[in-house]
């Protein structure tokens, strides 16, 4: 995700994971720790993290069936940000935009690779 880093995986079960990945700047090293659940019969899952700067965040996926050949991506989150001081409605809101665009970026960098993995358009 064009991010200086490493990622190591560990299987809990077959629908249990914990993702730990640290990623590298000049600043500082940042450790996340993610509580990975599958729901493969639903096509969805959860992303829990457990440590670092967005511990207690917590995203739900489901991939929805559309027409033949697509699909979309239903995604909520709560975003835990304990750098933040209390910030005003406008300033909150401005987040918000803020984050949604981060995420929608990263996504579009997902469905590139999974272009080039899958050989085809998404």
């Amino acid at each position: 995700m064009h991010q200086n880093g490493k990622r190591e995986i560990a299987h809990l079960t077959e629908s249990t994971i914990v993702l730990t990945d640290t990623f590298y700047n000049k600043k500082e090293t940042i450790k996340k720790n993610k509580l990975i659940q599958l729901y493969q019969e639903r096509l969805s899952w959860t992303n829990t993290h457990l440590s670092g700067p967005n511990k207690y965040s917590q995203f739900l996926y489901e991939i929805k069936p559309e027409n033949e050949g697509t699909s979309r991506l239903n995604y909520i989150g709560l975003q835990m940000e304990y750098k933040l001081t209390k910030l005003s409605k406008k300033d909150k809101e401005a987040r918000e935009k803020e984050q949604m665009n981060e995420d929608a970026a990263i996504w579009k960098i997902i469905a590139k690779e999974m272009e080039k993995e899958l050989g085809k358009t998404i």
